[in-house]
């Protein structure tokens, strides 16, 4: 056992907190009013972010997600409603 520095705990390969994704991550920490594009290459789910963004409402009624398609159809847009 041994302590280290905070620049040593940076650089540290850590896992994941559980199946969070890193969309999911981004998605979650949208603040009110902010938006994010989801490209196709970085989604790797059978379903959309709207769905996600379903889910996230459902278990965390304070929150409000818009997501919408692009028109070239290789990405999402996702923004934090309320």
């Amino acid at each position: 056992m041994k302590k280290i520095t905070d620049e040593e705990f940076k650089n540290l390969p850590l896992r994941g907190k559980g199946t969070a994704t890193p969309v999911y991550d981004e998605i979650f920490n949208l603040r009110t009013g902010e938006h994010l594009v989801v490209e196709k290459s970085d989604w790797h789910r059978k379903d959309t972010p709207g769905r996600m963004c379903r889910y996230i409402e459902k278990r965390h009624p304070q929150v409000k997600y818009e997501s919408r398609r692009h028109k070239d159809e290789k990405s999402w847009v996702v923004t934090r409603m309320k």
